[in-house]
């Protein structure tokens, strides 16, 4: 389908502050920082926690932000391809309710 846009390869990391994953893209990784701090996704800049340390919760900004390059653009789909790329976009909103509800409950 004409007009999508590269998946954008990403890599889970747990937020040492807030103990969030969040997803950094592996070309900002791999050039890395002098400050140690990333930028995410969703536009946050974290901290990495050691690799042992757990998330508590995931950051519904970046799992939004990772999906939307891989969506069509609008005007070249079908009524029908309109009607399932809302569907998406309802399960995402399910998503990231869920996981502010989880981050919510466990802060």
């Amino acid at each position: 389908m004409a007009g999508r846009t590269p998946r954008i390869l990403t890599t889970a990391v747990a937020d040492a502050e807030a103990r969030v994953s969040h997803e950094i893209a592996e070309e900002d990784l791999l050039a890395g920082t002098s400050l140690g701090r990333y930028r995410a996704l969703c536009g946050e800049t974290i901290f990495p926690a050691a690799l042992g340390e757990s998330a508590r919760a995931i950051c519904a900004g970046c799992a939004a932000a990772r999906l939307q390059p891989e969506l069509p653009q609008i005007q070249d789909c079908s009524r029908a391809a309109r009607r399932g790329i809302a569907g998406v976009l309802r399960e995402c909103v399910g998503v990231a309710r869920c996981a502010l509800q989880t981050s919510v409950t466990t802060a």
